[in-house]
């Protein structure tokens, strides 16, 4: 037994899917429509940015395994243009990368053009208590995790974030 969803993003259709109907929710968000099963929408990826390029294909993997969608960007560049483009449940962010777009660049962005993924937005650094980490962490009062760290923990405190910012 199945069923036939629209996603309606702003008015826009963005998606269809066919899935059994007794196990996902629809719920609202201002004038965005989802589909929610467990605790992350169904269809909605988390975007992971990481410039380390096997820290980031690990990430991909182990998210996946997690049961989290996640679409990867090397470059701070290259997740701008993502953000953009696409809609994301949340965003884990490397803080400092190369180039001249770092992860306190792209919460800025996002809180500027995507605001309602400020709550849901991670930042992941090598010392959390950096004075530059510190100071990105008062200014943003985003959620910081260092690295190395447990991919479970990483998984709980994505659905956390998700969970949390989000008043269905």
């Amino acid at each position: 037994m199945g069923g036939e969803y629209r996603i309606s993003l702003c008015e826009e259709v963005w998606d269809r899917a066919l899935m059994p109907v007794a196990h996902f929710e629809t719920i609202r968000i201002g004038d965005a429509y989802f589909l929610r099963h467990g605790m992350i929408e169904a269809e909605l990826p988390v975007l992971v940015v990481e410039d380390e390029e096997i820290l980031l294909s690990f990430l991909q993997a182990a998210l996946e395994r997690g049961g989290i969608s996640v679409v990867g960007a090397t470059t701070g560049e290259q997740a701008l243009e993502l953000l953009a483009k696409r809609h994301f449940a949340g965003v884990v962010c490397d803080l400092v990368m190369p180039g001249v777009v770092g992860g306190a660049e792209i919460f800025d962005w996002v809180s500027q053009n995507r605001p309602e993924l400020k709550p849901c937005f991670l930042f992941i650094t090598g010392n959390v208590m950096d004075d530059y980490a510190v100071s990105v962490r008062e200014r943003t009062g985003a959620q910081f995790i260092q690295k190395p760290f447990r991919i479970s923990l990483l998984i709980e405190l994505i659905r956390e974030a998700a969970t949390n910012g989000r008043t269905p």
